[in-house]
């Protein structure tokens, strides 16, 4: 929003120097200048009365919502002072793991990862590794900020995560997108299906469900609850049905007589 403030404004103060330059440089027919106070009365009137009409009409035809506008950045700068007392609140007991934890969370949502990383950090430090809210945060915000680390720490952060808490839909998230990185399509499948049977929201049920379908195509293996399996030939496996493609190849008379007949 500060941006398109900034440009409207850089946009009006070109629209009223088209105008007024030609207004100051105005001459009467004989070619003599016209009288200054004229000028300077023209020149002020378009200037105020430009920048007027313009926002008038914006203020009029706009669907923004200003009120809500106003609003978040009153949330954004009272979000920013109460960081900031907890920050200080934590210089003063740098014990206090759940204080690390809302910061982490709390920097998080800003978008400030590399923040969060660091409060997460403290929170997993002061408990030697053994909170959950810490291990998983850690790892996320580790993502969020560098998402080659899902296949380092984050990504073994997961994995730790799933050993203790083996359905916590984050790490159940995180650690099938680590598994599919990997290459490992089973493992990131299943995890897939243990997010699903958590009922997430109907949206969400849909991609998940998707991209188990596709996962199991990739795997040769019918999908629980997709498409019913075909049946079969005796001694064809389900992996050497998953892609087949049928070609008909015809080689012309010339290039016929030149090769042996098999």
């Amino acid at each position: 929003m500060t941006a398109f403030i900034i440009a409207s404004a850089a946009m009006l103060a070109a629209a009223l120097l088209w105008l007024v330059i030609p207004l100051w440089r105005k001459t009467d027919k004989e070619g003599e200048s016209v009288d200054a106070s004229e000028r300077g009365i023209a020149t002020a009137v378009v200037s105020v009365l430009v920048p007027a009409v313009a926002i008038a009409m914006y203020a009029l035809l706009s669907n923004w919502d200003w009120d809500a506008s106003a609003q978040q950045v009153a949330q954004s700068e009272q979000m920013d002072s109460l960081l900031t007392q907890l920050e200080q609140r934590l210089q003063e007991n740098p014990q206090d793991i759940n204080g690390w934890l809302l910061l982490g969370r709390s920097h998080a949502t800003k978008g400030r990862y590399a923040q969060a990383v660091d409060a997460y950090q403290h929170a997993y430090d002061l408990s030697k590794g053994e909170n959950l809210e810490a291990i998983i945060g850690l790892g996320e915000a580790m993502f969020l900020n560098d998402q080659n680390t899902l296949a380092g720490r984050a990504g073994q952060l997961f994995e730790t995560a799933l050993a203790r808490a083996p359905n916590n839909a984050k790490a159940l998230w995180y650690g099938s997108v680590a598994a599919l990185q990997a290459g490992d399509l089973r493992l990131g499948r299943d995890r897939l299906r243990g997010l699903l049977a958590q009922n997430p929201p109907p949206e969400l049920q849909t991609i998940l469900q998707r991209q188990i379908d596709d996962l199991n195509d990739q795997l040769g293996e019918a999908g629980e609850g997709g498409a019913a399996a075909v049946s079969a030939p005796v001694g064809e496996s389900p992996a050497s049905r998953a892609r087949s493609i049928d070609v008909a190849v015809s080689i012309s008379p010339e290039i016929k007589a030149q090769i042996a007949a098999d």
